[in-house]
């Protein structure tokens, strides 16, 4: 009787856990991968806009991972905003309808920097308006920002109107 509890215990345990995630992306869209994440979960709904998070790129490999700590780790430090209500999974980027700032980091050689810190402060008390990460390869776009080191303070003219 004893064997017979004891191997039901073991079977609804196994029953009860949380589904696991392992799965490389490597300079995929955030947009691709929760699409591929949302097919593959069993327990949760994935929502997001598929256009509002295509710009987000991910490179990252999640090992054993729930669903919503797996998704946690995608998003990283992208300003990406993530809700867990009961089995539904809200993704959003609340910066997505304010003004974006565009443009290339370049160190003193006129090469790109990649994952540069920047915030972009108010000129009146230099509070923090926004801030992110630049990305791994260099836009072809026009340059946002003035040749620089890596650790130095800008002030660049921005635009009147961002991109």
């Amino acid at each position: 009787m004893r064997r017979i509890i004891f191997f039901l215990s073991c079977m609804l345990a196994t029953a009860v856990q949380a589904q696991r995630i392992t799965r490389d992306y490597q300079n995929v869209s955030l947009s691709e991968a929760l699409r591929q994440l949302n097919e593959e979960a069993e327990d949760y709904n994935i929502s997001f806009l598929y256009n509002e998070l295509e710009d987000f790129r991910i490179t990252t490999s999640v090992r054993r991972k729930t669903v919503p700590d797996a998704i946690q780790q995608m998003i990283g430090f992208y300003p990406i905003h993530m809700t867990v209500e009961d089995k539904e999974i809200i993704v959003e980027c609340p910066q997505k309808n304010v003004p974006r700032y565009k443009g290339v980091i370049i160190d003193e050689k006129g090469l790109p920097v990649a994952y540069a810190n920047i915030a972009l402060l108010s000129p009146q008390d230099s509070t923090l308006l926004t801030g992110g990460i630049s990305k791994t390869k260099a836009d072809s776009s026009s340059s946002l920002l003035p040749q620089a080191s890596r650790h130095q303070t800008l002030h660049p003219s921005l635009p009147a109107s961002p991109s």
